[in-house]
């Protein structure tokens, strides 16, 4: 198993960091051009994600959310046949926590995934794809 763990400070009180990650169907803080539509899932609690990236597409199934005050969350996985890149097993979280005293958010991205047979160079991109996003997040700013 492979573990990515990376974070950020970002410049946002957690609740307008929650506002833009925590809506399951709009990815639009990764790139407004990213097309999400979403379905129902396996239980009607849990909805299915179909993401278009160009002519890729990916379905990830929504597994938990938290909204607490301090804490928030959205775990993930990818649905079998539609992962975005060649790995199994793939959970990914997105945990945000509340800095009180700087009124920032602490963005902690998480993906644990098994590499296949042949596959190790995956491993590499899934860090570069995780890296970019999280650089993105910590250069918002409070609007």
């Amino acid at each position: 198993m492979v573990r990515v763990c990376y974070s950020c400070l970002v410049d946002l009180p957690i609740e307008a960091a929650w506002k833009m990650i925590g809506n399951f169907g709009d990815l639009s803080w990764i790139n407004p051009q990213v097309k999400v539509t979403i379905e129902k899932g396996k239980s009607d609690l849990m909805p299915l994600r179909i993401i278009q990236l160009g002519e890729k597409i990916v379905k990830e199934n929504l597994l938990g959310v938290k909204d607490e005050s301090d804490h928030k969350f959205l775990k993930y996985n990818f649905e079998k046949g539609f992962e975005f890149f060649n790995v199994d097993n793939y959970i990914g979280s997105m945990n945000l926590y509340k800095i009180t005293q700087s009124n920032q958010t602490l963005f902690l991205w998480e993906v644990n995934f098994d590499l296949r047979q042949g596959e190790e160079k995956v491993q590499e991109e899934v860090v570069n794809f995780v890296s970019s996003i999280v650089k993105n997040i910590s250069e918002v700013k409070n609007k």
